[in-house]
C-alpha cells in the first residue's frame, strides 16, 4: 500500500489490491468471494482494466455510496488511456483525475447511476489533474430541475446581473499566466501571478446565470487558485444567500449538496486549476489561505468598531423581539473573535441557533471574517470553583 500512502487518505481503495484479493478470494472463499470493500460487494471485476473500473464505479452508485476514491497503480495505469478513464468516471459524476509519481488518483463526486454517453464533461489533455463534469441524466434530474435556482438566491443574483463587469476576457499579460477554460459555451478566464499562484483578475462568458458567474468572478480575485478551487463555490453560495434564511441543506455545507447552480462554476475553476497545473510547476495541494478580515474593518479604530458592532446587534435584538443591550459586547479578542453576552430571556425564546444566527448577521453587515463565541460564565460556587478534581 505505498503507492497509496504517497497519493491520499487512507480511505482510498488501491484497485489493484482489490483486483488481486477478488482473484483469491473466488479460490479461497466458499461464498462472499468479492471485493473487501462493503461498498463493492455487487462489483464484478474484468480482465478489461476500463470494464473492470467502469463495474466498479457502478457497483459503489448501486450501493448508495455518494463519492469513490481509486488509486490506479502503476502496472494497470500503464495499459489504460488516462483522457479515457477520466470520460468513463466523468458519466457516474463530478470525476476528477490526478497524476502521480507511480499512478493515477480518480476521484468521483455526486455519484450516481451513469449518465448516457455524450454528455458535457470538460476533459484536459493530460494535465496532472484533470477535471471532468457529467450533466445528471434525466432518470436522476431534469433540465428544469438544474436550472432552477433556490428563492434564497434569487435576490442576490438579480443584484448581480445588472452590473457585470467581469463578463468578457481578461487581457494576457507577459508576466502572468494567462488560463482559459470552456465547458460547454461557458467559459472562465483567469490572469494569475506565477510567483503568488494568486488570481489577478477573472472573467466569464455565455453563463446561463450571469449573475452568478459575475459574482463568482469577483470573488476569486486576489485569492490563490488552488484556495478558489478548493472553496470558491462554498463562499459564492454565502455571497449569495439572502441573510434572512438558512442555507439549503442541513449539517456540513459541502460542493457536494449545493444547489445546481454552482456545478458550473466549480468544474469550470477546478479545470482552470488543471490547466495552471501543465502550464507551470505548481504541484500543492494543501491550502493554507486565510482572507483575514476586511479593509474597512481593519481601517476601524478600537471604539468605531465597537459603536458598529453594538448598532448591528442591537438591530439584530429587535428583529428577534428583545430589547437593546440584550446581546451585549464583552470583547474582540484576535482582531476578528467576538466575545458576547446574551440576556438570557432572549437566549431561552430563541435557543442556542441564535448564537450562529447572530454571527451571521454580523458578517453580513459587517465583515465576513468574523467569528463569534459565547463568554465563558464560571461556576458561582467559590469552593468547588476551587477544588481539585483528581
Amino acid at each position: 500500500m505505498t503507492h497509496q500512502a504517497q497519493l491520499a487518505p487512507a480511505e482510498v481503495l488501491d484497485y489493484e489490491t482489490l483486483f488481486a484479493e477478488y482473484q483469491t478470494g473466488l479460490v479461497d472463499r466458499l461464498r462472499g468471494f468479492g471485493a473487501g470493500a462493503q461498498c463493492l460487494s455487487l462489483w464484478v471485476p474484468d480482465e478489461d482494466p476500463a470494464t473492470s473500473l467502469r463495474n466498479l464505479w457502478d457497483a459503489a452508485a448501486a450501493a448508495g455510496e455518494r463519492e469513490i476514491t481509486v488509486y490506479v497503480g502503476p502496472t494497470t495505469a500503464a495499459v489504460l488511456d488516462s483522457d479515457e478513464v477520466l470520460a468513463t468516471a466523468a458519466r457516474f459524476g463530478v470525476a476528477t483525475l490526478t497524476f502521480g509519481r507511480t499512478g493515477w488518483l480518480v476521484e468521483v463526486q455526486e455519484l450516481r447511476a451513469a449518465a448516457p454517453m455524450g454528455e458535457r464533461r470538460a476533459v484536459l489533455s493530460r494535465p496532472q489533474v484533470a477535471v471532468a463534469e457529467a450533466t445528471p441524466s434525466p432518470a436522476t434530474e431534469t433540465a428544469a430541475e438544474t436550472a432552477a435556482i433556490p428563492p434564497i438566491y434569487v435576490a442576490a443574483i438579480a443584484r448581480a446581473a445588472e452590473h457585470l463587469r467581469h463578463e468578457g476576457e481578461v487581457q494576457p499579460s507577459t508576466e502572468r499566466v494567462h488560463v482559459h477554460v470552456q465547458i460547454e459555451n461557458t467559459t472562465l478566464s483567469l490572469v494569475v501571478d506565477p510567483s503568488t499562484h494568486v488570481i489577478d483578475r477573472a472573467a466569464f462568458a455565455n453563463a446561463p446565470h450571469p449573475g452568478v458567474m459575475e459574482t463568482f468572478c469577483a470573488l476569486l480575485e486576489s485569492v490563490p487558485i488552488l484556495d478558489a478551487a478548493d472553496h470558491g463555490a462554498l463562499r459564492l453560495e454565502l455571497a449569495l444567500r439572502d441573510e434572512r434564511s438558512h442555507r439549503t441543506v442541513a449539517g456540513i455545507v459541502t460542493v457536494q449538496s449545493l444547489a445546481p447552480c454552482f456545478r458550473l462554476p466549480t468544474a469550470l475553476v477546478r479545470a482552470a486549476l488543471a490547466e495552471y497545473r501543465t502550464r507551470t510547476d505548481f504541484s500543492e495541494c494543501v491550502s493554507t489561505h486565510d482572507p483575514g478580515p476586511g479593509a474597512s474593518w481593519r481601517a476601524m479604530a478600537a471604539p468605531e468598531r465597537a459603536a458598529k458592532i453594538r448598532t448591528a446587534l442591537d438591530g439584530f435584538a429587535k428583529k428577534r423581539g428583545g430589547t437593546p443591550g440584550a446581546i451585549e459586547l464583552i470583547a474582540v479578542e484576535i482582531d476578528i473573535r467576538l466575545v458576547l453576552r446574551i440576556d438570557d430571556a432572549l437566549l431561552s425564546r430563541c435557543g442556542a441557533r441564535i448564537v450562529l444566527d447572530v454571527e451571521q448577521a454580523l458578517r453580513h453587515t459587517i465583515d465576513p471574517r468574523l467569528e463569534v463565541v459565547l463568554e465563558e460564565i464560571r461556576d458561582r460556587n467559590r469552593k468547588r470553583r476551587l477544588a481539585v478534581v483528581e
